[in-house]
């Protein structure tokens, strides 16, 4: 449809210029061709941005091919004017989103506040302050040049417009990428921190679990050695007070000491004897009886020094237990108070990125607006441009009826001249005779 249209205006172009091309060659010469330059290059211009090509560039074919030879294409440039002012008054908001002082917190805020999170996180975990000065700060270069072209922005025609907004799409786009990486980043070298730590606290835990498995073990041994003992000692005391009787002593376990396996060792021979009645040998008995309840004291007494000990190393363990507890609380409270700075961090990253999205759907519906408002205009052109193709049709067949008439009248008047002339000839053909006969009557006489 438009291809036909555009066919048809190139038709009637080329009539105009054939009808008017000598009367106003030299006037017009010079402002179609600019006016096609520029709109047909800011045509092409559009038409890389939108998906629509063929219509755009029929559009853009019209409006600039509608203007060649027309007297009336001279108030069009003011129509241009207007639509490259209203164009400006839309980009340099779009470039104000970009200077704003929110585009500013939206990067560099999260950045400034990370840095300062995770040195102080770091100063409680006693980690390295290196890995946290990787931050995101987008470099001021567009931002300046931004500043500088709105000064100009009076200045400029469609072309520079739509550059400088292409040029600040790109940007968008950079500092989108960059912000995402930047806040990956900053998550990977969060979450890397949190394992290591993580890591920390279970070999701490494995630790004391080994450590209080080997002391309870121990424990559990001199308990058994002390009752081994108690054992012993009360079974020699029953057999004082019971009086000379057959001995059977027990043989020692293989828990107790050297000496008193060596003790047990010597005594075992006398208490593999037969029984002895007679009162000499239950003295002999008895004072043998009485040392080794004396080697059993010593014995016992050396057990409880140990016992002391055991303890001493026992309440040692204790208080290392408890501030090894301790130490793991306050790392538990620090864990969960890293959790919620996470979480806070982390509503503050979706809010951040919502805040982008929807900055950048509002460049997209800016950008939309914009695209639709230029074809809008376009449309409107279109329309202004055949109204003044059938003005110019209109006047042609005025200048053809009054050029016709012109040439009828011309016509009529040479005719007339004509006429004139001849009537002209006759009478002086007619005077010449009379002067002549006058002449040949004035010589006769």
């Amino acid at each position: 449809m438009f291809k036909k249209l555009k066919q048809k205006i190139s038709e009637e172009q080329q009539q105009l210029q054939q009808a008017l091309a000598p009367a106003q060659a030299s006037s017009n010469s010079s402002t179609p061709t600019r006016m096609r330059s520029r709109t047909s290059s800011f045509t092409e211009q559009l038409d890389e941005g939108t998906p629509n090509r063929e219509n755009a560039s029929t559009h853009a074919s019209k409006s600039p091919d509608s203007v060649n030879g027309s007297e009336p294409s001279i108030p069009q440039s003011g129509d241009t004017q207007s639509f490259a002012q209203k164009l400006q008054l839309r980009v340099p908001s779009v470039e104000s989103l970009f200077r704003s002082p929110i585009k500013e917190s939206l990067f560099r805020s999260s950045s400034k506040e990370s840095l300062v999170r995770t040195s102080s996180r770091e100063s409680l975990n006693r980690l390295d302050l290196d890995s946290s000065t990787a931050s995101f700060d987008p470099p001021s270069d567009m931002d300046s040049e931004a500043e500088d072209l709105v000064g100009n922005s009076d200045s400029l025609n469609k072309e520079q417009l739509i550059q400088r907004l292409r040029r600040m799409e790109r940007s968008l786009s950079s500092y989108r990428g960059k912000y995402s990486e930047g806040i990956l980043s900053q998550s990977q070298d969060k979450s890397l921190r949190r394992i290591a730590e993580l890591r920390e606290l279970q070999m701490d835990q494995q630790a004391k679990k080994h450590l209080q498995e080997e002391f309870d073990a121990s424990l559990e041994e001199k308990d058994q050695y002390i009752s081994v003992l108690q054992t012993q000692v009360s079974l020699l005391k029953q057999r004082l007070r019971n009086g000379p009787m057959n001995v059977d002593v027990l043989k020692p376990l293989p828990q107790l000491e050297p000496q008193a396996e060596v003790f047990t060792k010597e005594e075992n021979p006398e208490s593999d004897g037969e029984p002895v009645v007679e009162d000499g040998t239950s003295v002999k008995t008895l004072e043998t009886l009485q040392q080794r309840v004396k080697r059993q004291e010593n014995l016992l007494k050396r057990c409880k020094e140990t016992i002391q000990s055991h303890k001493e190393q026992c309440t040692l363990l204790t208080s290392e237990k408890e501030a090894l507890q301790e130490q793991l609380d306050e790392r538990l409270q620090e864990l969960e108070k890293i959790k919620d700075l996470h979480m806070a961090e982390k509503t503050k990253l979706i809010t951040q990125l919502r805040d982008a999205k929807n900055l950048i759907e509002q460049l997209e519906q800016d950008k939309g607006m914009v695209i639709a408002e230029t074809k809008r205009q376009m449309h409107e052109t279109l329309e202004m441009k055949e109204e003044e193709i059938a003005q110019l049709r209109s006047r042609i067949k005025q200048m053809t009826t009054q050029g016709e008439e012109l040439r009828e009248q011309k016509e009529k008047s040479e005719r007339a001249a004509f006429e004139e002339l001849e009537k002209a000839l006759s009478t002086a053909q007619k005077t010449e005779e009379a002067r002549r006969k006058l002449k040949a009557e004035m010589d006769e006489q």
